[in-house]
């Protein structure tokens, strides 16, 4: 008896597995669809000798760096960049070196090395698709404050140390807060947890970040709070 209706129950929970597992790939979709959507317009872009602006805009609006600035200045932004493309181990931006560039990564990997006391470089960040790096030097007019290193082929937007000062003067956030936006951006862009959030999601979730200095020992939270 029992196995008779073993039997009669394998197809159901066959069918109930199957749309489980349907139910959770579809999930999987549409969490990731608009990382995928990102990814495909930086791709697109990487491939062409001479990207479109278009494709510029569309890679741009999902940078929450960008995405809030008006179409019309968007658009002078594209005429200003220069598209550049790296091999491995090509050594992008050198500690020490005066600034003068801004650079977002179209496609690729990079790391970011600080020389220590010793002369050793130490890896302290890995950048890919969508971060920025080299405001700090322009913004500051100091040294460039680390090393910069391709790990994988890598293209990149460029914008000179002129038109980054245009683009921060149409910047309406603040100039206090660009290097905020870039630093909390790179976390969140990076982290699996935000990746299905829009532009518009990422940017809202941004704005409520703050940036707070504690000293070795300050208690973040306590227990039970």
């Amino acid at each position: 008896m029992l196995t008779k209706l073993l039997i009669l129950l394998a197809p159901f929970v066959v069918l109930t597995v199957l749309a489980f597992s349907i139910a959770l790939s579809n999930a999987r979709v549409i969490i990731r669809a608009p990382a995928r959507r990102f990814i495909h317009a930086a791709e697109s872009i990487a491939r062409r000798p001479v990207p479109v602006e278009g494709e510029i805009i569309k890679f741009f609006n999902w940078i929450p760096l960008f995405a809030h600035l008006e179409t019309e200045n968007l658009r002078r932004l594209c005429s200003f960049l220069k598209l550049v493309r790296y091999g491995s181990q090509h050594t992008i931006i050198l500690q020490g070196e005066r600034g003068d560039a801004f650079y977002i990564i179209v496609s690729g990997m990079v790391v970011i090395e600080v020389e220590d006391e010793y002369g050793q470089l130490r890896i302290v960040d890995t950048l890919t698709t969508g971060h920025s790096f080299g405001e700090i030097a322009l913004m500051e007019n100091i040294p460039r404050t680390a090393t910069v290193r391709a790990v994988t082929p890598v293209s990149l937007f460029v914008l000179d140390r002129k038109q980054f000062g245009h683009f921060v003067h149409d910047w309406t956030g603040g100039q206090e807060r660009i290097t905020d936006i870039i630093r909390t951006s790179r976390l969140l862009m990076s982290s699996p947890l935000f990746v299905h959030l829009s532009p518009t999601e990422l940017r809202a979730l941004i704005a409520r970040f703050e940036t707070h200095l504690l000293s070795s020992g300050n208690v973040i939270f306590n227990q039970n709070d």
